[in-house]
């Protein structure tokens, strides 16, 4: 479907995003572009929020801010259309998992960032 769709961006999730559903879904993506030799872009998530002295495998990062401004209305109504993920939705856990607050505050950003795979 990627070569034959005429897909010439393939983007996914950050591999050192510190979640394994993430890394996982990068490390797909990393093949599927090599087989399809689609240019790979990826996006952090929980990556904004490492913290400044966590060591990364990595020398150089590459990538590229886009403009959302005219989107940011679509990006919080899908934000908030997770409500098991901040909202006491959930109430069996008293230790469940809630989104942080400087998660949202990221996502307030009129920008997003790709990086190049």
């Amino acid at each position: 479907m990627v070569r034959d769709g005429g897909v010439r961006n393939l983007i996914a999730t950050w591999p050192y995003d510190p979640h394994a559903d993430h890394q996982a879904t990068a490390h797909v993506a990393a093949a599927v572009a090599k087989i399809t030799r689609t240019r790979l872009l990826f996006y952090a998530v929980w990556g904004w929020l490492l913290p400044a002295e966590e060591f990364l495998p990595i020398t150089k990062i590459d990538g590229s801010r886009l403009n959302v401004t005219l989107h940011t209305r679509q990006k919080w109504r899908a934000l908030l259309a997770h409500t098991s993920q901040y909202t006491d939705m959930i109430a069996d856990d008293p230790d469940g998992f809630r989104l942080p607050s400087d998660l949202f505050a990221v996502a307030e950003r009129d920008y997003e960032v790709f990086l190049e795979g």
